[in-house]
């Protein structure tokens, strides 16, 4: 909210006199999100993200402003030049590992996030047993390691997702215990 200038800023008697226009605002993760258009119930949802390349980082990205509040995201990575035409992060990143990267570019955007980075490789569905995650969204572009991950990970929600080469088609497949989708 901006309370006060709009009223003040138009009545030179009150400037003159030492008024001085009071701005108010507010940044509280509540109002941003419902402000911005966000699902405020995501913020009590943890969300891992394995693969935080070109679709799992506009996926991240999406998700912060959403209103997502708590992500893991997974990637051994590190941001190639030949990333940056189609990744949500910036240069300054180049070299850096993904997941740690794309961490603090959320922290820099919506502080009171809490985002988790574990610049790991996934080689085995079991690798996710532990996080207690409640929706895991897979986009590593290995579609038999990722049936084998949403087959064998117990979350209540999956998705799996992957683009097709040079950008042509994509797809992504829900997997929330009832009818899933394509």
């Amino acid at each position: 909210h901006r309370y006060g200038h709009q009223i003040l800023v138009g009545n030179k008697e009150l400037i003159g006199d030492g008024a001085i226009p009071l701005e108010i605002e507010r940044l509280t993760r509540s109002h941003s999100v419902r402000r911005g258009g966000g699902f405020v119930g995501l913020a009590g949802q943890s969300i891992g993200v394995v693969g935080v390349g070109a679709l799992g980082s506009r996926i991240v990205e999406l998700l912060g402003a959403s209103g997502a509040t708590n992500l893991t995201l997974i990637d051994p990575d590190a941001l190639a030049a030949d990333n940056i035409f189609r990744h949500a992060l910036p240069a300054r990143y180049l070299s850096s590992n993904k997941a740690e990267s794309m961490r603090d570019f959320l922290h820099a955007r919506y502080p009171d996030m809490n985002v988790t980075a574990l610049p790991e490789k996934i080689v085995a569905p079991t690798q996710l047993a532990d996080l207690g995650l409640d929706v895991l969204i897979i986009a590593i572009g290995d579609p038999t390691l990722e049936r084998a991950i949403a087959a064998k990970h117990p979350v209540p929600i999956g998705v799996t997702t992957w683009l097709d080469a040079m950008g042509l088609g994509g797809h992504a497949i829900l997997d929330d215990e009832s009818v899933g989708c394509l």
